[in-house]
């Protein structure tokens, strides 16, 4: 049943969905705020948070599952053998809550200082936040999922679908420590992962310049790249727009090279 334009809920998660928390798709969305605007509508319909899975779906579910084993997030979660439909749900509900914990349980403001250490930039990553702020269209594709977890806090999303496998990508404590920062300090408020880029929305409107300028600092130290005259033009696309779009992976940039 078709909801709303080009919304279609998902009465069974396995049929088109990526686990029991996928409640709708999205097909063909004409823009990201679109997109955002039907997230926001299934969301408002049931308890928990609503998010969609971004660039690439395969590839981001199948990153996650490595995250989750290379983190060590599913401690104490085993596939069940009998993959009944009621024991796979239980499983997932069951990782679900290992890998909240494991985020929760985490060092967040170590966390958040250990990024520059291991995050290697170069200064065209600093071109290409510009380019996804100014077009973030390349975020697009032909049917997105949406899900719906039983976790209002910002840290769901990630709990559902943690992403950061690869050793130059932002490991999932990292980008859970990015989630919280710019939701504590900017009010902004996660609602999108894909298998490079992480969004976010700020219901209250664009930041006030002042405020730009604090997270243009925050950037910089995610990002690195000071030097960069990419940095100016990027503050004034942030004061003009109500979505962030950031990069966690080392190749981030190639999705604005191969648009």
């Amino acid at each position: 049943m078709s909801s709303t334009p080009g919304t279609i809920d998902l009465p069974d998660p396995r049929n088109g969905g990526i686990d029991r928390y996928s409640v709708a798709i999205v097909r063909e969305p004409a823009s990201v705020t679109e997109l955002l605007d039907a997230v926001l509508r299934v969301g408002a319909r049931g308890e928990g948070r609503a998010f969609a899975i971004l660039d690439d779906v395969d590839q981001c579910v199948y990153t996650s599952g490595h995250a989750i084993n290379g983190h060590d997030l599913d401690a104490g979660v085993v596939y069940p053998d009998d993959d009944s439909p009621e024991a796979v749900d239980r499983y997932e509900a069951d990782l679900f809550a290992a890998v909240l914990a494991a985020l929760r349980a985490s060092d967040v403001a170590a966390n958040w200082a250990s990024i520059p250490d291991e995050f290697t930039t170069v200064a065209e990553d600093v071109d290409a936040l510009v380019s996804l702020q100014r077009d973030p269209s390349v975020l697009l594709e032909t049917t997105h999922v949406v899900q719906r977890v039983p976790e209002s806090r910002v840290d769901g999303l990630l709990a559902d679908v943690p992403n950061g496998y690869f050793s130059g990508d932002w490991t999932p404590f990292q980008s859970l420590a990015v989630t919280r920062r710019l939701h504590d300090r900017y009010g902004y408020e996660p609602w999108g992962i894909g298998a490079r880029t992480l969004a976010f929305h700020r219901p209250a409107g664009a930041l006030s310049s002042d405020l730009v300028g604090h997270l243009i600092t925050d950037l910089q130290h995610l990002y690195g790249q000071p030097e960069s005259p990419s940095w100016a033009e990027l503050a004034n696309l942030i004061e003009h727009s109500t979505i962030l779009i950031l990069g966690y992976t080392e190749d981030f940039a190639e999705l604005v090279a191969e648009a």
